[in-house]
């Protein structure tokens, strides 16, 4: 880019700049791309992709189908999404509108490709369809079953849609203990489970606030000993709280 004003427009974008010419070989490497993919201008430019880990293995065929396009003539537009490689190997995921530069004579030169790191917005909603479907398996499972049934139902439908080892339904009389309406233990339903209260991380939620400890719960509540049973590292906690 010989303007230098539209070049400091382009660095200052947050879109990455990368030009290639037909055989894949990178051409262009904006200051945008450096900070998006990790690689200096200098390690990539006159490389081919195919010399470095830059697409996920699993999206090179769309990736190929979207360049033969351009490639064949097909069209001098187009836009994908994949995911994409950068140095340190992490993956993050790239929106690519790519466009045809032509000689006088109509025929392809090279292409641009504009790239927008949408990374976070794939991630959320990754994470968005993963909670309507654990929501979904859990009412599926516990919508048929009344009574007790339906607390051993849930435990067990909570652990196979969230991936837990343990869930447990517990009920309080306010006296210092607890009793586990049903508990779903490592693939198991376990029955009448009556613990003390003091010194385990369901004294929080008791007092009617959620809890999360992320990891090493049973260095935090030696005591417990009913995690160190469960082989716990982690703890989430919410009450249920009646119209009372």
């Amino acid at each position: 880019i010989s303007d230098p004003t539209l070049a400091k427009h382009i660095d200052r974008s947050p879109l990455a700049m990368i030009e290639w010419d037909h055989n894949f070989v990178f051409q262009r490497w904006s200051t945008r791309a450096e900070q998006v993919f990790g690689w200096k201008a200098e390690e990539v430019l006159g490389k081919s992709w195919n010399e470095m880990r830059f697409i996920h293995d699993e999206d090179v065929e769309r990736v190929e189908v979207v360049t033969s396009e351009l490639i064949e003539g097909d069209v001098d537009f187009n836009t994908s999404l994949n995911r994409n490689y950068r140095k340190d190997g992490s993956v993050i995921y790239c929106e690519w509108f790519n466009s045809v530069i032509r000689d006088d004579h109509g025929r392809m030169t090279s292409w641009i490709s504009l790239t927008h790191d949408v990374t976070e917005r794939e991630l959320a909603k990754q994470q968005s369809r993963q909670a309507r479907n654990a929501l979904r398996l859990v009412v599926e499972g516990t919508s048929r079953v009344t009574g007790a049934e339906f607390f051993a139902s849930l435990v067990r439908h909570l652990a196979e849609a969230l991936q837990l080892r343990n869930v447990m339904l517990v009920r309080t009389d306010f006296s210092g203990s607890l009793r586990a309406l049903a508990l779903w233990s490592n693939g198991e339903l376990v029955r009448n489970i009556a613990y003390d209260l003091e010194g385990t991380p369901c004294e929080r939620v008791i007092q009617d606030a959620a809890s999360f400890y992320a990891n090493d719960i049973q260095q935090q509540f030696p005591d417990a000993s009913a995690l160190a049973t469960m082989d716990a590292n982690s703890y989430l906690g919410t009450p249920l709280v009646s119209s009372t």
